[in-house]
């Protein structure tokens, strides 16, 4: 007579219950770094974008784009958006007004700030055809006025309206000078950049902290 061994029906409920719990302990920490690498691709994507378009503004400018950002500009931001317009692939151009943006952005430590209603008229705004949002914020006083040569700020949000919307996930700031554009914190220690971009810190510095790390470890 021949025998043939089995699981019996508790094994086999064993053995998927056992499966399933180590499906929900590891799948959504997968699934996580995922999405952290997806805004970390796009934060370097965008760095490169915008280098490239740099350096072609300063030519169009004959190497001098510091009257971009003087304070002849009403909207702090909309007279570089245009210059830079030309080189980056924009579906639309909200300029200083609205319908670009996301209603709210988030930092790190979690306070929120009225994105939209706040910065309606004034900055410069523009989608790209990769539903990446890109917002200039030129800093009049010190491009032109001789203080230093800190031109704007240029904020990123690599997936558009989808969320989170939060600096250091997939909202990052780059900071433009007369001669280069940087990422915010560049210039920093280690140790600052690490404390703000962590949970109990606003994020503003979190590209100049991937670009150094090489990921998202925080």
């Amino acid at each position: 007579m021949n025998r043939f061994s089995a699981f019996t029906l508790a094994e086999v409920l064993l053995t998927l219950s056992i499966i399933g719990v180590v499906a929900a302990m590891t799948i959504p920490t997968l699934i996580a770094k995922q999405q952290n690498d997806t805004y970390v691709a796009g934060m370097k994507k965008i760095y490169s974008v915008l280098s490239a378009a740099t350096d072609k503004v300063k030519d169009d400018c004959g190497g001098d784009y510091s009257a971009l950002f003087a304070p002849t500009d009403a909207t702090q931001g909309n007279v570089a958006l245009e210059a830079f317009a030309p080189h980056l692939n924009i579906t639309k151009n909200c300029g200083a007004g609205t319908g670009c943006l996301p209603d709210k952005l988030y930092y790190l430590y979690g306070g929120e700030y009225e994105w939209e209603s706040d910065d309606d008229g004034r900055f410069g705004k523009a989608i790209l055809s990769d539903g990446m949002i890109v917002e200039i914020i030129s800093d009049d006083s010190s491009c032109t006025g001789g203080i230093s040569d800190f031109c704007a700020q240029i904020i990123v949000d690599v997936n558009g309206h989808r969320g989170p919307n939060t600096f250091g996930r997939d909202i990052y700031e780059f900071d433009l000078y007369k001669t280069k554009l940087v990422p915010c914190g560049f210039d920093e220690s280690a140790a600052t950049v690490n404390v703000n971009c962590s949970e109990d810190g606003s994020g503003h510095d979190c590209a100049a902290r991937i670009l150094r790390e090489g990921a998202m470890n925080y």
